[in-house]
Parts: structure tokens; sequence; C-alpha cells
């Protein structure tokens, strides 16, 4: 293996090939806009680049970084220069007249060059700085040393630490060996699962890495040894593998909860050498029936109705994020949109935190950081403990606030009512406190769910209790996609008060690991 500045007797064709992608491409041409301005006779320059931080000269003379505006300018010629690392310097003449404002705005060209690769087997790839897979041929690169690995299935990889030149071509051939058959980062996606889990939760799936082309199989036996399923694995082609068991057996039973043995044989093409003539790698498994998981609604960033949080703990260990679109009207025809944003993450049974963001395209935007604790109490009989705080603008539409709420459920997570009372302090001009009753219903199978939900809260406790406008009502769709560790959730509302009422409706999608 090596590489070459000289062109040898691949010139020809890399030139050729380099010159038809662009290779010597012209010099970024600026947009230039020339205004009258009152500047008492001088000059003004506003410089403006894609990329920020550019540094500024004139006249060789350092002006700061872009965006950058450069204020009393003696009429006349002057030179622009443009520098920033990576990239090519950029210089314009310009003749500024007294009293114009001259705004440039320019894109600068990211320095680069060419390498060419060739190796064999010819369908090899190019991988540059662990990142970008490339095929074999010539490729525009940043200038600057650069990591090359050159690989292909069932072929010792190859790397090297190439220098790239400006706007020159460099040349790396290769000739692979051959790569023993060898299976390693065995490992299982969940060891504890529930198949009738409709989500990721539902399978055990089994991951591995191969070397070269070979086959595979896995075989399931119960705690008596007696094989229960076989799962026969399809030729390798490439290096990543997986199996998915979903808790059945050959026949399609399925099978009781307890533990299992995942026994995952490889063996190697004929012909391919191998240290071993099978690779066996034995994985505990355990079918749990009572690992529920259910599509779950979002109650600010916790489970739950959209107006009321889930009294239930969480089912498992978890990290998710959940992302969607909102839109909020009212009956007089005004309509904002926006985004909503958070990430959460859970402790089984007892733990669930999460914070999350929303932006709104007409409007302030609003902040949610949110805990909660698991109360464990003997089923069907459920509570919780939630803190949550929130920052907003801080205005009587829009006060922040900070409340603590108890939620009691009763039922399981296929069907269960929320009962939430919780008390609070908001502060918007001044500091008031609060309390509140949210209630929720929730029916669900492991891939459909609805929820309806509902809260009222008064207005200041230090004048006595008066209800406080509006009171919110909302319904919420939920969708697991078969075998998807994500769920899709269709919700809405109204906002219920003497004046206009108003409503809101969102769009989400929420994944978990």
């Amino acid at each position: 293996m090596g590489y070459s500045t000289s062109m040898k007797r691949y010139l020809p064709l890399i030139v050729l090939a380099a010159l038809a992608s662009g290779a010597f491409a012209d010099a970024p041409v600026p947009e230039v806009v020339v205004e009258a301005a009152s500047l008492g006779g001088a000059a003004e320059l506003v410089v403006q680049t894609e990329e920020r931080g550019v540094d500024v000269f004139v006249d060789y003379a350092y002006k700061g970084n872009t965006p950058a505006t450069v204020t009393g300018l003696a009429p006349g010629k002057h030179r622009l220069i443009l520098r920033d690392e990576g990239y090519y310097d950029f210089v314009l003449d310009l003749n500024l007249a007294a009293d114009t404002r001259t705004t440039v705005i320019v894109a600068l060209e990211l320095r680069t060059g060419y390498l060419a690769v060739s190796a064999s087997p010819a369908w090899a790839e190019v991988v540059v700085d662990d990142d970008e897979v490339h095929p074999l041929g010539v490729l525009e690169l940043p200038s600057g040393q650069r990591l090359v690995e050159v690989r292909a299935f069932g072929y010792l990889s190859e790397t090297s630490t190439v220098l790239i030149l400006d706007r020159a071509i460099t040349t790396l051939m290769v000739d692979l060996d051959r790569a023993p058959f060898v299976v390693e980062n065995v490992r299982v996606s969940a060891e504890r699962f529930n198949p009738l889990n409709a989500g990721a939760r539902g399978v055990a799936e089994i991951r591995f890495r191969v070397s070269a082309p070979g086959r595979g199989s896995l075989t399931v036996r119960d705690q008596g040894g007696a094989e229960v399923a076989t799962l026969e694995l399809e030729p390798f082609a490439t290096w990543d593998q997986r199996v998915a068991w979903d808790g059945r057996s050959n026949d399609g039973t399925a099978l009781p909860d307890g533990t299992y043995t995942a026994t995952l044989t490889a063996w190697p093409e004929e012909g391919t050498e191998s240290e071993r003539p099978e690779w066996v790698f034995d994985l505990a498994l355990e079918i749990d029936s009572s690992l529920v998981l259910v599509p779950a609604g979002r109650c600010g960033v916790l489970t739950g109705a959209v107006h009321a949080p889930d009294a239930l703990p969480p089912a498992t260990d978890a990290f998710g994020v959940d992302f969607g679109a909102v839109f909020l009207g009212t009956a007089a025809g005004d309509v904002t949109g926006g985004a909503d944003l958070a990430a959460r993450f859970s402790l089984e049974g007892s733990l669930e935190a999460g914070v999350g963001i929303r932006a709104l395209v007409d409007g302030p935007g609003t902040g949610l950081l949110a805990l909660r604790l698991g109360l464990p109490l003997p089923q069907p009989v459920a509570a919780s403990l939630v803190l949550d705080g929130r920052l907003s603008a801080s205005d009587q539409a829009h006060p922040s606030g900070i409340g603590f709420s108890l939620p009691l459920g009763l039922g399981t997570r296929f069907f269960n009512l929320t009962l939430a009372p919780d008390v609070g302090m908001r502060w918007a001009d001044g500091f008031a406190w609060t309390s509140g009753l949210a209630v929720g219903v929730q029916l669900s199978d492991y891939a459909l769910g609805a929820a309806l939900s509902a809260k009222i809260e008064d207005s200041d406790l230090a004048d006595g209790y008066a209800l406080g406008w509006p009171v919110r009502a909302a319904g919420e769709l939920r969708f697991i996609p078969p075998g998807l560790a994500f769920t899709i959730r269709l919700w809405g509302g109204m906002a219920f008060a003497p004046e206009p009422v108003s409503w809101e409706a969102g769009l989400s999608l929420s994944t978990g690991f």
C-alpha cells in the first residue's frame, strides 16, 4: 500500500476525472450593493459572509469579524481581504465613492484538494475521517491531513494518513488482503422482553459483526434444555448482522414466561480462512409478560394524558426524545404555530424526569422542566409525586411557575383513571399561590391508545378560591407502528373561558431507547 503525488501512469485518467468534477473552480463571485448615505463625505463598507466570524482586513488593516461594518473610509480605492481557516483568502479591490454605503456579500471557497483512489477488489469503498463513505475514484476533500480507510467486505481494511494539498491531486493505490472469518461484538438489544409489546421491546434482537462471508443460525432452548425455536440466518454479505426472536416457538406458539438460552452459531463460507470451524455464543433472554409497554401520551414532558400526569410508575429504564408540531388558534380566526421538543429518562418503577421547550413562530416560547417520583402502592391503585417548573415570558398571559401535584390512579396500563390535585406558585407582575385539579381517563392496547383529560385551577389563593379561566380539555390518539421504537401522537384541545374560546392541536413523535 502507498500513495504518491506523482501521477505515474494514471495521470491522464485522473486529470480528466478531476476536471470533469470541477476540480479547479473559479473564485466565488460576491454580491455588491451600493447605496447613497449621508456620511459627511466618507464611505462605509458592510461585509457579510455565509460563514460567521471571518477575519476582515481593509488595506491590510484588521477590522474585526463578519458580519462587520467599517466606517470612516476615505473615498477612493481600497482592498478588501477576507480570511478564515480552511478557506482560500478572498480579495476584492473596490473604488468607494463619498457618501455611499457598499455592502459586500460573499461565500468563501473551501480549501480543497483531490484524492484518486484505486483498489483491489474493485468494489471496495473509501471512508474519510471515520465519517463519510465514498466509492473508489477521484474525491474532492478538504485540504490537510485526512484519515483514509479503504475497505471491502471479506477483506482486511487498510488505513493511511494522507496529506491533501490545495488544488493538487494525490493518488492512493491499495491491494487488500483476504480477511479470515471472525465474529465479534455480539450483543442483545433487550435481555428482558414481552412478545405482546408492539414496539421494539416486543422482540429480542441479537446483533453482531462478521468479517467475511458465512452463514449462521440461532437456536433457543428453555430452562430444561429443550429446543423451542430455531432461526436460519441469511448468508452474510456485509459486516453488521442482526437476528430477532419474537418469543414464539417454531410453530408460532407464544412461549411462557421464563429464562431462555439463545445460542448463536456462525461459520465461514467454504474456502474462507477461519481460526475455528464454528463460532458459538450463548445469550440469556427472559420473556416477561409483566413488562407492559403501551402507547404513552405526553403531559408536558412526562407520560400521561395532555392535562393529567400519569400516576403509574415507569415500566422500564429508558431514555427518550419527543418532537412535533403544535398549532394554536382562537375563535376569532387567529392561528399561530410552532414546535415542541423534549427529552426524558426513566428508571423502572420509581423515577421519570424530563426537560422540554416550546417555540412559537409568532408568540412567546415556553419551557418546562418536570420530575416524577413513583410511590409504590398495591395494584390497582397507583400514586406519584410530580414536581414541575416553567419559565416563560412571565407576563399575565404566559406566567412562569413551579408546582407540585399528587396524581392518584386506579386501573392498569390498559385502562386507568387519574385524579391529580396540585398546588403551586406562579409569577408575572407579582407572585400568586394557586391550586388546581386535573382528571384523565386512558384506554389502550399494546399498539393503539386514546385519552381524555381536563384541568381547572383557581386564580389566586390569597384572594379566596375563585375559578381561574380558562378551563382546559383535550383528547389524544396514540399509535406504535409494528416493531418500531416510537409512538405517533395526534392531539387537540379547547380552552373554555368567558372571553372567546381558544384551541390547540398537534402531531408529535416520541422515540425511546
